[in-house]
């Protein structure tokens, strides 16, 4: 690479850092809230979990869940909480796509210092939303604003940053999962011989879904100990050592997979549609691009 290009325009053919980091909030946008919901019964089931396993009762099955989420207040409530859970999505992946082709495009590497403090940023927003999805009738609030009040006012700096420890290592999934797809992509381009030759859509799809999966499953208990540790309401914090501790003396290795499913099922078709949308907009720009510099 070029001194003169490093740090200043990204390299021929490669969508710039802003462009990238518009298209990744947009396509998180519609995809986020469409399967909330989805989202929503992965973090009770995460939470509830956890619960019943302190209370020593059996683990509520995904469809009582479901019910029990209706009765609360109908389909309004499997949207309980979509305000964060639109905000930190959107700012994730925002940042995410602007920090990868940044460094990449003028460093030539990934450096996954930026997105750890995007996680020191985004982690109360999470909290918010996990308290919101939590909580139960008599512990619901009126909207994020004063969910916010109340966790600042309980709770204070501490409580926003609960679930940090588990958080900061899950910086990593984004990176592992887009490694992934672009080697996924790879090797569709190799198959046919054509290293340079683009996916098409049917090839988008198949390599963002296979590359979440793995990623998906080799990071997912992170994110059972991150909703443990927020979910839990009052001063008090409960160590990490002491909640991966009782996941595994109650339900064993199985502990660290409770609401997998609704997890794979939400995150699965939201990064596949995500990631089409990112094909498709940055080989637009990228198209764009190449007649403005003619």
């Amino acid at each position: 690479m070029e001194g003169g290009r490093k740090g200043k325009e990204p390299a021929a053919g490669v969508v710039s850092p802003r462009a990238s980091s518009v298209i990744g909030a947009v396509a998180s946008l519609g995809t986020n809230l469409v399967l909330y919901p989805l989202d929503l019964i992965k973090v009770k089931l995460q939470a509830r979990a956890y619960k019943e396993m302190l209370e020593a009762s059996r683990f509520r099955a995904l469809r009582t869940v479901v019910a029990s989420t209706f009765r609360d207040g109908g389909l309004r409530a499997f949207y309980v909480g979509l305000t964060p859970g639109l905000i930190g999505p959107m700012a994730a992946w925002g940042s995410f796509m602007w920090i990868y082709n940044r460094t990449r495009c003028y460093h030539g590497h990934w450096d996954s210092t930026p997105s750890v403090g995007m996680t020191l940023v985004t982690n109360p927003i999470f909290v918010i939303k996990t308290r919101m999805q939590t909580a139960t009738k008599e512990q619901r609030l009126h909207g994020f604003f004063a969910e916010v009040r109340e966790l600042v006012r309980t709770e204070g700096l501490r409580g926003m940053y609960k679930g940090l420890v588990p958080a900061l290592p899950l910086t990593c999934h984004a990176a592992l999962h887009w490694t992934i797809f672009e080697r996924f992509k790879q090797l569709v381009a190799q198959w046919h011989g054509d290293p340079n030759r683009p996916v098409n859509v049917a090839e988008t799809f198949l390599t963002a879904s296979s590359s979440k999966v793995v990623a998906a499953a080799l990071t997912y208990p992170l994110h059972v100990m991150k909703t443990c540790m927020q979910s839990q309401r009052g001063l008090s914090v409960i160590p990490l050592r002491e909640v991966v501790a009782n996941i595994y003396r109650v339900n064993g290795v199985r502990g660290y997979y409770s609401g997998f499913m609704p997890h794979l099922l939400r995150t699965v078709p939201n990064s596949t549609v995500t990631l089409f949308f990112i094909e498709r907009l940055s080989q637009a720009v990228l198209q764009w691009q190449a007649q403005a510099s003619r």
